[in-house]
């Protein structure tokens, strides 16, 4: 109700991202305006992240940013674990509304196929709903056995 009541609100998104607290940063996610947020709000963002709620909801949020895929894209190689989950989350999300091409999902499938099983659990968990994502909605990506 309380999003519903404010509506798109950049400017209480930002104030409320600076309070620090849980609560607030789940809300900035919701309120913010995906128009107007740019990669280097969206690194900051993640670099604050210590929980997968708030991760979450800033991958929701940054999946709805213009041209989100190349810096999402960037965030899965990232060393924190926050920041690379947060990277496959806006992947899963980008691949169900058809945001992403057979060839490069081809690609990250080959990424997770190689390296899921050496990465942080967080990240697993993201780029195993990445998997789902793109398997479930993208069938020219999945093995011919599974069509």
């Amino acid at each position: 109700m309380l999003v519903k009541k404010i509506g798109v609100d950049h400017t209480l998104a930002l104030g409320l991202w600076n309070t620090g607290l849980h609560d607030a940063r789940v809300l900035t996610a919701k309120v913010a305006d995906p128009a107007r947020l740019t990669r280097s709000t969206l690194t900051a963002w993640l670099k604050a992240c210590t929980n997968y709620v708030v991760t979450y909801a800033v991958a929701r949020t940054a999946a709805r940013v213009p041209g989100i895929l190349r810096v999402a894209t960037a965030w899965t190689t990232a060393r924190r674990e926050w920041t690379s989950a947060a990277g496959w989350s806006v992947i899963a999300m980008l691949s169900i509304r058809g945001g992403i091409d057979d060839a490069f999902a081809t690609d990250l499938l080959a990424r997770v196929k190689a390296t899921i099983h050496s990465s942080p659990n967080r990240t697993r968990y993201s780029m195993n709903n990445a998997l789902i994502a793109m398997g479930g909605s993208m069938p020219s990506v999945r093995e011919p056995s599974e069509r």
